[in-house]
């Protein structure tokens, strides 16, 4: 988990979030059982959210979970998670507030649920567009990711952050990182796998956080340096495409 910038809401939000509150209290006025969570499929089927405000989150978030980091495109469809549980009765005003916006992948959304606990005061959930330093609470061992603080094991177990399937996934990634780290010794390619290391270091990365951890252990030297930003044209797909290409090279480096 990294910080991200959410920034501010698109322009014309907050009219059209009161527009939402306004069909919600009509809503809720013909459906007295009903729950917020019946309205907000309406939201975000709607126009607005589609064309507008979910596309705009995507971007603020590099289209990647803001809890476990990984990459949706192509893999499963974003959701629009509340930090603070629309569900709760103490924070259904912010049901459409920008600032109670994350983006989150399925399973860390359907992980977390309603779940809100407090820890000695402030909530034992991170969240990556408020905590300056996630860092601070997380750590990683490999694909593994370690608790540093309470509020960090808390987050763990809130949205599945050692769930198996993602910890395979994110173990896939460092092995990747680890043939790029191979090939920047291949004349050919090392350019390119050099770009592409420093961009898997970078905020837009998936797993940037574990990647980081990992490359400070590997080669501290080259995560502690400030390096240009790295702009390559679909990055991932680059990465498995090279390390396809060299694997005789790659081979040939590990005996």
């Amino acid at each position: 988990m990294i910080h991200v910038d959410r920034g501010n809401p698109p322009p014309g939000f907050d009219l059209i979030a009161q527009g939402w509150w306004n069909k919600w209290e009509v809503f809720k006025a013909r459906n007295p059982t009903s729950t917020p969570s019946n309205f907000w499929s309406t939201v975000r089927s709607s126009k607005e959210m589609q064309r507008e405000y979910a596309p705009a989150l995507k971007a603020a978030f590099a289209g990647k979970c803001a809890f476990c980091e990984s990459q949706m495109e192509h893999v499963s469809p974003a959701h629009i998670e509340h930090y603070r549980p629309k569900g709760k009765k103490d924070f259904v005003h912010l049901m459409f507030d920008w600032d109670n916006w994350l983006l989150s992948c399925p399973r860390c959304n359907t992980k977390k649920r309603d779940q809100f606990p407090d820890c000695a005061g402030e909530p034992c959930l991170i969240n990556p567009a408020e905590e300056p330093d996630p860092g601070a609470h997380l750590d990683f061992v490999g694909a593994q990711v370690c608790r540093k603080t309470e509020r960090g094991k808390k987050t763990i177990k809130l949205v599945g952050l050692d769930r198996s399937k993602l910890e395979e996934n994110r173990g896939k990634w460092l092995s990747d990182i680890d043939k790029l780290l191979l090939l920047v010794m291949v004349p050919e390619v090392r350019a390119e796998a050099r770009e592409l290391l420093i961009w898997a270091k970078q905020d837009d990365a998936q797993y940037a956080a574990m990647t980081r951890c990992y490359l400070q252990e590997k080669q501290p030297e080259f995560a502690q340096t400030e390096h240009p930003r790295a702009t390559p044209n679909e990055p991932i797909e680059r990465i498995r495409a090279l390390v396809d290409l060299h694997q005789a090279q790659i081979a040939a480096l590990l005996q």
